[in-house]
């Protein structure tokens, strides 16, 4: 009996063609490539304007792993190599000496038309990387940023994910950035927000509201105070919400100063005597 290779028989259905992809005429593998980077060239009639920040940041911390390869047009006359892809890593390159060639991957194109092509496709599926997803990495690293979200979602006695829910903690942009600012500030409130939202999500509205209220607080005191922490337990995380939404609707602008007055307003209502006046900040 002999034994027969079975060809397994994949089922493809095409879909019609989404709008927003772009298809060369000539549509063929690129080559990897070592190139000098003095050779390498961009054409700005379709090329977005280079960050010169994210430039100097990428020549500040380069990266052979991140730079991984730049996507290149040679085009039919062979004069020179265009980069349609990658733009930033090569200006960075540019900035460290060391660096005398970067791994390319080039394509042959017939004209600009089809770098222009080219460089939509090779953007328009790209999506910048989720801060989720950024946090996990981050955390492997040993990132202090990634550590203190961690230790405070461990404190809530929540996972650090999606969904936004009872069990989890999904609001990593907003602890980050309080913490980046504000540390102790954060350290501070983060206990008031664990009780506000028991058995329901943690908003970041109610995280970054807490936390500028609690940076414009009168000179020795804190919302962590037993006077100001139950008066927010009793008004709830509910009515803070909202009257965070009625300060910003007034001033018709969410900025640091809307979102720590929707907290005063939250305390303050039905007060006659004692009310919170928080602190201008500059």
């Amino acid at each position: 009996m002999t034994n027969t290779m079975i060809t397994p028989r994949v089922h493809y259905s095409p879909s019609p063609r989404d709008p927003r992809h772009f298809v060369p005429v000539v549509n063929k593998p690129g080559e990897f490539v070592m190139l000098p980077k003095r050779e390498l060239r961009i054409d700005s009639t379709y090329q977005r304007a280079l960050n010169t920040r994210v430039v100097h940041r990428i020549a500040n911390n380069w990266n052979w792993a991140a730079c991984g390869a730049l996507l290149v047009s040679l085009r039919t006359d062979n004069v020179a190599y265009y980069i349609f892809d990658g733009g930033h890593r090569w200006s960075a390159a540019k900035e460290v000496p060391a660096i005398n060639e970067l791994p390319c991957l080039v394509f042959e194109m017939a004209s600009v038309t089809a770098e222009a092509i080219a460089f939509l496709s090779a953007n328009t599926e790209r999506r910048a990387i989720g801060r989720l997803a950024a946090y996990k990495a981050e955390l492997l690293t040993g990132a202090p940023r990634a550590l203190i979200v961690d230790e405070l979602a461990r404190e809530a006695g929540r996972t650090v994910g999606a969904p936004s829910d009872k069990t989890h903690l999904s609001c990593v942009s907003a602890i980050q950035r309080c913490a980046d600012r504000d540390e102790r500030a954060l350290r501070r409130v983060w206990p008031l927000v664990i009780e506000l939202c028991q058995d329901r999500p943690i908003p970041a509205v109610i995280l970054q509201s807490l936390f500028e209220a609690e940076r414009r607080m009168p000179a020795g005191q804190s919302l962590a105070d037993e006077r100001w922490q139950a008066r927010l337990l009793r008004v709830g995380g509910t009515e803070i919400e909202r009257h965070v939404r009625g300060a910003v609707a007034l001033e018709g602008v969410r900025s640091e100063r809307t979102l720590s007055y929707g907290v005063a307003s939250a305390i303050n209502q039905g007060l006659r005597q004692g009310r919170l006046q928080l602190r201008e900040r500059r």
